[in-house]
């Protein structure tokens, strides 16, 4: 079995996943899209507004998208994002470990106070996924998408995390290019 490798994520390899989007994923994305959206149009907002964007690859290939993006003028609140093909389930161990022992500790240094994500309601797969790392769901977005479909916030806040191993975790060794499934 190949170990799934995290890279940082540059706009070809985001396109490709964005094509290659699995159901579940594709739906979310594209209700809060406009009219028409098309997957280069997903990737260009995904990727263009992240300031950590990273792709997970399994077999020479990438099979998800994911990143942070400042959703305050002061940095101090983020938001997260990700979606991959129908090989993203592979991708999620390799994913939530860089993402809570490297990213984590790079955004609570730099000042975050709280990091959002937001996924349609439905979506359990994702729902349990967050839950599991450690995000509380904090409510209910009536009618966020273009179609009225509800979606839930979800977060992580500084707070919580400096309850947790987060903080302690941070491998200096692992770098985009190296954090695999063993990272």
């Amino acid at each position: 079995m190949s170990a799934v490798e995290i890279r940082r994520a540059v706009f070809r390899d985001v396109c490709f996943v964005a094509a290659h989007m699995r159901g579940e994923d594709r739906r979310e994305v594209f209700c809060q899209l406009g009219e028409g959206a098309t997957s280069v149009d997903a990737a260009a907002i995904s990727y263009g507004n992240a300031e950590h964007a990273y792709c997970a690859w399994y077999h020479g290939s990438p099979i998800a998208a994911f990143g942070f993006a400042p959703a305050s003028y002061g940095g101090t609140v983020w938001t997260a994002w990700a979606f991959g093909t129908r090989k993203f389930k592979r991708a999620v161990p390799a994913i939530s470990r860089f993402a809570l022992e490297t990213i984590a500790p790079r955004l609570l240094r730099d000042g975050a106070r709280r990091v959002e994500v937001r996924s349609i309601a439905g979506h359990d797969l994702a729902h349990r996924w967050l839950a599991r790392l450690g995000a509380r769901r904090d409510g209910e977005l009536r009618s966020w998408g273009r179609g009225g479909e509800t979606f839930l916030l979800w977060s992580w806040t500084d707070k919580e995390w400096k309850k947790t191993h987060v903080l302690q975790s941070e491998n200096p060794k692992s770098s985009p290019q190296t954090a695999g499934a063993d990272a």
